[in-house]
């Protein structure tokens, strides 16, 4: 990709990071934000995909127990 189709925001953020990298000495905002910054990790995915299947299985499992003892059930 040129620099002539890469976007404003891109090559703003490329040179923001340049320019970090360049410095020998961050201050403690400058490192708390760039520390802040993580990839997302595929571990993580797994666990909010698990997550997420976990509280639907919970909620459907409530759902019966619910319509069998408290709501009378099937008659």
């Amino acid at each position: 990709m040129s620099e002539e189709n890469t976007p404003v925001e891109q090559l703003q953020h490329d040179d923001r990071v340049r320019e970090y990298q360049g410095k020998k000495e961050w201050s403690a905002e400058e490192k708390s934000t760039v520390d802040a910054v993580e990839p997302w990790l595929p571990i993580e995915t797994k666990l909010v995909i698990g997550s997420l299947v976990g509280g639907v299985a919970a909620l459907v499992v409530l759902a019966v127990i619910v319509h069998i003892f408290i709501l009378g059930g099937p008659q």
